[in-house]
């Protein structure tokens, strides 16, 4: 093998030769067991210090074979483009579609509950704020892991999730910690999967299955948690929705519509999704 490896070494292009070489690695260790380690030991993940101008947090690593595969299988669908209800293409680059896939798949694991308890809890995203701030869309809130977020963003937290109030002192004591109530039971949620049957932006075409169920007049504003004031939104839409461009209301019918912006439309005609067949609902 040694002989065979310097002769083609001589006339070989590089990367030619390096895949000839790895085929000679795998034939002289066909079970893999003469490595010291197997590849899943080698396997690191590093989290690095979160820049405060950006908010951002870098990480690195290494995965083995059989990791990078996992992982591409998990992320690829929801990394796939997503063009808008006109048809323009998705402004987002690759890695930006893919690391959002990653924080997807993780939000999704996290939900099913197979993940070890900490503490004798299911971990979960915490948020720490004023409940002045969450009605009043201003000010910050601060996570476990990381550091604050704005007001807006834990609204969109508070969409679909495990709220545990906490009262404080003014000395910042805790005086009581509330009982944590899932605001959209799965009862109500069936009920507005039945309805929506996926994302019900216009032109969405994600699953129900990928969705959140979104109140249409926020929680936090007294909004009910009912079919009535229930929709569903994959998570690129129910940003979208968050950031308070679009409209949303339940039409006369029961189905929700959409209010575009005034740039997209001045006259703000409302918009249906059509990608999902409701036998229950025809189009207005």
């Amino acid at each position: 093998m040694r002989a065979s490896l310097v002769q083609h070494a001589q006339v070989t292009e590089p990367v030619v030769f390096a895949r000839f070489a790895r085929q000679i690695a795998d034939r002289c260790d066909p079970d893999g067991t003469l490595d010291d380690r197997d590849p899943i030991d080698k396997v690191e993940l590093t989290l690095g210090s979160r820049n405060p101008a950006t908010g951002l947090t870098g990480f690195k690593g290494f995965l083995d074979d059989i990791g990078v595969e996992t992982m591409t299988k998990a992320i690829d669908g929801l990394a796939a483009p997503r063009p808008a209800a006109d048809g323009t293409a998705d402004p987002r680059p690759p890695k930006v579609r893919r690391g959002q896939a990653l924080i997807e798949v993780l939000r999704r694991f996290l939900d099913l509950g197979f993940a070890p308890t900490q503490g004798g809890q299911r971990p979960h995203v915490t948020v720490t704020m004023d409940l002045d701030a969450l009605h009043g869309r201003l000010g910050t809130a601060v996570l476990d892991h990381g550091g604050p977020i704005s007001a807006a963003q834990a609204r969109l937290l508070a969409c679909d999730a495990m709220i545990i109030p906490a009262v404080l002192g003014s000395p910042s004591q805790v005086l009581d910690v509330g009982t944590a109530v899932r605001l959209f039971p799965h009862a109500i949620r069936r009920a507005i999967v039945l309805r929506d049957r996926g994302c019900a932006f216009p032109g969405c075409d994600r699953p129900a299955a990928w969705c959140d169920c979104h109140h249409v007049k926020s929680w936090c504003d007294g909004g009910p948690t009912s079919l009535a004031n229930g929709v569903l939104l994959c998570p690129h839409h129910h940003r979208e929705i968050h950031r308070g461009h679009w409209d949303i209301r339940i039409a006369a019918d029961g189905a929700p519509e959409f209010l575009p912006p005034r740039w997209i439309d001045p006259n703000r005609a409302p918009r249906r999704n059509t990608m999902h067949h409701n036998p229950f609902h025809t189009r207005t």
